[in-house]
C-alpha cells in the first residue's frame, strides 16, 4: 500500500537468467516511488535524453512521430508535428 494515497503498489521485475532484478516500488495512482530519484508525486521526471522516468524505476521516449507527447498517467499533449 502507498504510503501517501493508500493505494495498491507495484514494482517492475526482470528474470535476467541467474535471479530476479526488480525496480522500486511505486504508485500508479499518486506517483510515489521508494526511490527519490523516481518519486514523480511533484512532477514528470526527465533524464538527459527528454525521456520520461515512471515511478517504477522505467524510462521511456514519450514523442511519437505525429508529435503527440505521451505523458505519465496517460496523458497526451500535441506539441505539433515533427519533421
Amino acid at each position: 500500500m502507498c504510503p501517501y494515497c493508500g493505494e495498491e503498489c507495484g514494482r517492475d521485475e526482470a528474470d535476467i537468467g541467474i535471479g530476479i532484478m526488480y525496480g522500486p516500488w511505486g504508485c500508479g495512482h499518486c506517483g510515489w516511488s521508494e526511490s527519490p530519484e523516481y518519486d514523480s508525486r511533484d512532477g514528470i521526471k526527465r533524464d538527459g535524453d527528454d525521456r520520461v522516468l515512471d515511478q517504477y524505476g522505467g524510462s521511456c521516449y514519450v514523442t511519437r512521430p505525429d508529435g503527440i507527447e505521451i505523458i505519465a498517467g496517460g496523458n497526451v499533449r500535441n506539441r505539433g508535428v515533427v519533421k
